[in-house]
């Protein structure tokens, strides 16, 4: 029997409906030791950040993270602390870390002197005479011409990602307290790999701009980091702040409905902070700045924590999908994801009320008229998330005979538009004089 009566494919067009989502927020901790009251792996929903200050220690990353999204008005979310395992392997130049990808917050660390950077290359480029390089996704290590080899890498990698595959009910998910750079990305590409196959959105904090030498540097750190991990359900953000600000941002989603656009919401952000000079900041078709993406490939948009009016907003809903995708603003994804969880409802309750859905005209007039109704009632007006929809319900005579025997109705279509949210105006402004 299948677990699975409603299959939807999801495919976005420009200016088209949407890959939605729900909106409770869920924070993901690493750590070395057992929690003080809750278990590794298991996933448990909180409605106070006391609580979660109770089961896994008063300031630990996740209750941090619980504070914001408690701040922000969210009346519940979720928490996963996952195993962190330390380890040390002897590796040469050119080699690969027995564990990936390796955890970014915990030790990374060798028995040299040498600088240890961390970097995007893969493979990994020969880094400077008393450097050692290494990618956190791949685990692959450059050693520098005079480190003398082989040298022992001491660090830290999560005991079994699957426990993700527990974590009931979020639908935008983000690391607690964790400001991400070039030594994340291999836990950024694994959270977003799972995220995305759960239809989850993900959102997560550059490093604090103040920890770099000049903005500039700050800027190709974001690229470096954000355009490895190009994705439309991951919404990256940069900003001066030691708050956890992607915290504030998951509880700002889940007091919103699943279109809501982070954009100059005029409720702002409570933390404190500095910001980002306007030319950084940029825009979608300015390459080299934090929201025009990288220069080579313009991906890895991002978002920028600016002040409008006194108010600590956010300056788009980028993904680091690019400019030039269909989900190129988080929104889309976490709305067509939320209309196909409707739809996939809907038509659900529509078969366990009905005897039979049968392979007629009848049969096809109880879809159509599902569908219609659970889409229309998200079009048209100011708060609803389409401008238009127009459903297709192929006629039964159409069907093939594979898909009647298979006891699919195949090539269901809902074609909607997305009402979306201004982001600019063009104005032309002529001043005579008498």
């Amino acid at each position: 029997m299948p677990q699975e009566i409603v299959h939807i494919d999801l495919t976005a067009e420009t200016g088209a409906a949407p890959k939605p989502t729900y909106t409770d927020a869920g924070v993901i901790g690493t750590a070395t030791e057992q929690p003080e009251d809750a278990e590794f792996g298991k996933s448990n929903r909180y409605t106070n950040a006391a609580d979660v200050a109770d089961d896994y220690g008063e300031d630990s990353d996740v209750h941090v993270a619980s504070q914001a999204i408690e701040q922000m008005g969210a009346q519940h979310w979720y928490v996963m602390v996952l195993e962190a395992v330390e380890t040390t392997d002897e590796l040469n130049d050119g080699d690969e870390a027995e564990n990936t990808p390796i955890l970014g917050d915990h030790t990374i660390e060798t028995d040299t002197d040498a600088e240890m950077v961390f970097v995007t290359d893969t493979p990994v480029e020969e880094p400077d005479e008393n450097e050692i390089a290494l990618n956190t996704d791949t685990g692959e290590i450059a050693i520098g011409a005079e480190v003398t080899e082989p040298v022992e890498l001491t660090y830290a990698y999560a005991a079994d990602w699957t426990d993700l595959d527990n974590f009931t009910n979020p639908d935008n998910v983000g690391m607690a307290n964790r400001h991400m750079s070039e030594k994340h990305i291999g836990v950024l590409d694994e959270l977003v790999t799972w995220a995305s196959g759960d239809d989850l959105g993900v959102v997560v904090a550059h490093e604090n701009g103040n920890e770099f030498d000049d903005d500039e540097y700050a800027l190709q750190s974001f690229q470096h980091t954000f355009s490895y991990v190009p994705s439309g359900d991951l919404m990256a953000v940069a900003h001066k702040s030691a708050d956890d600000v992607a915290s504030y941002i998951l509880g700002q989603l889940a007091v919103n409905d699943p279109w809501f656009d982070p954009m100059y919401d005029g409720d702002g952000y409570p933390f404190d902070t500095d910001y980002y000079k306007k030319s950084l900041v940029g825009d979608p078709g300015t390459p080299g700045t934090f929201e025009g993406g990288d220069q080579e490939n313009e991906e890895g948009n991002g978002n920028v924590i600016i002040n409008k009016s006194g108010v600590t907003v956010l300056s788009n809903s980028l993904t680091t999908a690019g400019a030039a995708s269909d989900y190129a603003y988080f929104d889309i994804g976490r709305t067509q994801t939320f209309l196909a969880a409707e739809i996939r409802r809907a038509v659900e309750s529509a078969r366990l009320r009905n005897d039979q859905i049968p392979f007629t005209a009848d049969g096809k007039d109880i879809i159509e008229n599902v569908v219609t109704e659970t889409v229309d009632g998200f079009v048209g007006g100011i708060g609803q998330p389409l401008s238009e929809a127009d459903i297709s319900v192929p006629h039964p005579d159409d069907l093939s005979e594979d898909d009647i025997a298979n006891r699919t109705w195949s090539g269901i279509d809902v074609d909607a538009t997305l009402a979306g949210n201004v982001h600019q105006f063009d104005l032309e402004l002529i001043l005579g004089v008498a």
